[in-house]
């Protein structure tokens, strides 16, 4: 498959946002579910003003909210204009507490040297009926912290609940250290994570976590996507849909590359892009089923 242009996918994101006519950061009732047996919606925070849509702020950190009456399954995040220097270093689904509903949040840092030009930020969630999920958690797992150039997390799901989602993070990286890689394992069972140092490497102590997102088995769920060199659009086979994204680089340290953009757009097809070809190649990959 092709890879889109930097140019051509921020324009089509924006269609594709409109045209569905996604929920926007306050949360909002529940709209009728349309996608899948699980009733999947799209989520995605708005460009709000000027100042969101036009800054070099060093951190942007932002954040979909689901629906009421649904979970989170799935999410990601794309980085607009940030040339090769802007990097992932939080893609978080977070359950929600009493009273309040769950959501994705992400987080996009420039590297500690700075980057002079304006980028933006949206934020994705993949919402679910909750009904519709048996045996939903979250879990988590993390590294120890130390200043390794490279680590590697995973999060495993409990019981016979399988991964329907994932995410990943770097805590204390102060813009030296980016996520490389946030993905579900073939078998459904773990969510892993890496993270890597810059080409500059950090003298400090830091950690990256792996998220996974747990349920019974869905219908038809099975693991599809593509192999780039440095990003791709998929899609899921026309009888399915998408449930959960995911990619990167390998399981082994990559170079200096980092994840830049890993998100679900419309409810059959997704994007994955890195700051750079990795040692190996990118993984495109999302979760698909009926």
């Amino acid at each position: 498959m092709h890879r889109v242009p930097r140019d051509r996918r921020a324009g089509f994101a924006v269609l594709v946002i409109a045209a569905a006519q996604l929920v926007v950061q306050a949360v909002a009732p529940a709209p009728a579910f349309a996608a899948g047996q699980l009733g999947v919606v799209l989520v995605a925070t708005t460009l709000d003003d000027y100042d969101d849509r036009h800054n070099s702020n060093s951190t942007q950190t932002r954040s979909a909210t689901c629906p009421s009456g649904t979970h989170v399954i799935g999410g990601g995040a794309r980085v607009s204009g940030g040339g090769d220097e802007v990097r992932l270093t939080r893609l978080v689904p977070v359950r929600g507490g009493t009273g309040q509903n769950d959501s994705y949040s992400a987080t996009a840092e420039e590297p500690d040297t700075g980057y002079a030009s304006e980028w933006q930020f949206v934020v994705y969630a993949l919402c679910a009926d909750a009904d519709e999920l048996d045996g939903y958690s979250v879990v988590s797992g993390s590294t120890s912290e130390s200043s390794s150039a490279f680590k590697q997390a995973t999060a495993d799901c409990p019981g016979a609940t399988l991964a329907i989602g994932g995410g990943a993070a770097i805590s204390n990286g102060d813009h030296q250290v980016g996520l490389q890689l946030s993905r579900l394992a073939a078998p459904l069972d773990i969510a892993r994570a890496t993270g890597r140092e810059d080409a500059n490497g950090f003298a400090l102590n830091w950690s990256v976590t792996a998220y996974a997102i747990c349920a019974n088995r869905i219908g038809g769920a099975a693991i599809y996507g593509t192999l780039a060199a440095e990003g791709d659009t998929s899609s899921c086979p026309p009888d399915k849909f998408t449930y959960s994204v995911g990619g990167g680089g390998s399981l082994t340290d990559s170079g200096a590359y980092f994840l830049q953009t890993l998100y679900p757009f419309g409810d059959r097809s997704w994007t994955v892009e890195m700051t750079g070809p990795p040692i190996g190649q990118t993984s495109v990959q999302a979760l698909c089923g009926y």
